[in-house]
């Protein structure tokens, strides 16, 4: 069914929800074997950024957040921050405006 995805939609999610790193890891493991079906017009989506921030349901250690972030972005995932923007800490706020970054996931392939 995700080869049909993009004529019906831009996105569509592909793993339960992330709310560790074990969930991360598995969402990561399962778009290794969906990535063909991903590219411009329809993306595959792992899920939202957990982040590391207080004051949120799900959250990882630092250190995972930003690695979630850059492999989301090597992914070519959607960028959603599922943190409370108020509340996120200068690290997550660095991790999340880093321009390079953000750059390897908006490459037009």
């Amino acid at each position: 069914h995700y080869k049909g995805g993009a004529s019906v939609g831009n996105s569509w999610r592909i793993a339960p929800d992330c709310n560790d790193w074990k969930t991360i890891f598995t969402a990561i493991q399962i778009n290794a074997k969906l990535s063909a079906f991903a590219g411009p017009g329809g993306w595959n989506d792992p899920d939202m950024l957990i982040g590391s921030s207080p004051g949120v349901a799900a959250r990882v250690l630092p250190h995972q957040s930003r690695t979630q972030f850059s492999l989301w972005s090597v992914m070519a995932a959607p960028l959603l921050i599922g943190s409370k923007l108020l509340n996120l800490t200068d690290y997550d706020l660095q991790t999340y405006s880093n321009k390079l970054v953000i750059s390897v996931n908006q490459d037009p392939l």
